[in-house]
């Protein structure tokens, strides 16, 4: 009869195609998790894996096992979860970390919601201008605005905040108002660095009627840039002070937008390319145990997120 670590590192190595991420998994070298799986495959009288010093794949009978088993080794885990849960008090503190315009603009209402809902359950929201990496020292999860190069870290989208061009009121007296994209050559420009320091063009796409855009870009520069380095809320305070127009994501600024001290520009351009449509993610170790509370939080962010539509906004309406 296999053991159950031979089940589990064999499913591991399968789902991840690699003895080496199934091993930062479970904390244990590749060697480990390659000598378990050939003992399952000694003790099934099966090849299981086909494997060569470029890649690893499943054979035919590898496959049908690991579809039977995989289910199998989640209901167990699934069933000592829920006793775990039922001992468990749902209680302590969850540590946060994300940017400072991310955390304040958006994250702290849907925080609220979570602290009415589980009010035994303190949330810590700590301000980095970390754009990428894992959480810090005693951090449980961390937003961040660029994937993880660290294997061991998981990492998933948690929403997208399309952006759009943005001014002043007073600024749009003093220089007038943009009409079109290659307009903004004429215009000062207020721009962020990315987390890993590129500094783009802006491009941008026509919207065709149906909301579908035109396949031919239209790239420009502003006049003249004034750089601020991964710094939203400076980009957000520029732009209210009448430095020029920006990109900046609706959301944070509905306020602003409403009250008129924003006026947004462009209405039927859409920003292109990766420096204009700023994906989110959630990071996270990979521990073997992660408490309830935790796992309340990962899950009630998802459901708040995957349920929000922020690329559905019709710019039309708060258009000068």
């Amino acid at each position: 009869m296999p053991k159950m670590t031979q089940l589990h590192h064999f499913v591991e190595a399968a789902r991840s195609g690699s003895f080496t991420s199934a091993a930062i998994v479970f904390g244990v070298t590749p060697a480990a998790i390659s000598r378990n799986v050939a003992l399952l495959e000694k003790q099934t009288g099966s090849r299981l894996l086909e494997r060569n010093t470029r890649r690893m794949r499943l054979t035919a009978e590898g496959r049908a096992y690991f579809e039977r088993l995989a289910p199998a080794l989640q209901s167990i885990a699934d069933a000592d979860r829920m006793l775990g849960d039922q001992r468990e008090q749902i209680a302590g503190t969850v540590c946060i970390e994300t940017q400072p315009y991310f955390g304040k603009h958006v994250l702290l209402p849907v925080l609220g919601e979570f602290a009415a809902r589980y009010p035994q359950i303190e949330v810590e929201l700590r301000f980095s201008e970390q754009g990428s990496g894992p959480p810090g020292d005693n951090s449980d999860l961390a937003v961040r605005r660029l994937p993880p190069s660290d294997r061991s870290q998981v990492s998933r989208r948690l929403c997208e905040l399309p952006l759009h061009v943005v001014a002043s009121p007073d600024y749009l007296r003093r220089a007038g108002i943009p009409r079109t994209p290659e307009a903004l050559g004429l215009h000062d420009g207020i721009v962020a660095r990315l987390p890993d320091g590129r500094i783009g063009p802006w491009r941008f796409l026509k919207i065709a009627r149906g909301g579908r855009a035109d396949s031919r870009s239209v790239e420009v520069e502003p006049r003249r840039r004034f750089l601020l380095s991964d710094q939203l809320d400076g980009v957000m305070n520029a732009a209210l002070l009448g430095l020029g127009v920006t990109l900046m994501s609706v959301s944070p600024i509905m306020q602003q937008l409403r009250s008129g001290s924003l006026k947004l520009l462009l209405p039927g351009y859409r920003p292109v390319g990766v420096e204009h449509y700023s994906s989110v993610y959630l990071q996270y170790s990979q521990p073997r145990y992660r408490p309830r509370r935790v796992r309340l939080l990962i899950d009630f962010l998802f459901e708040y997120f995957q349920g929000t539509d922020f690329t559905r906004f019709d710019p039309s309406y708060y258009a000068d």
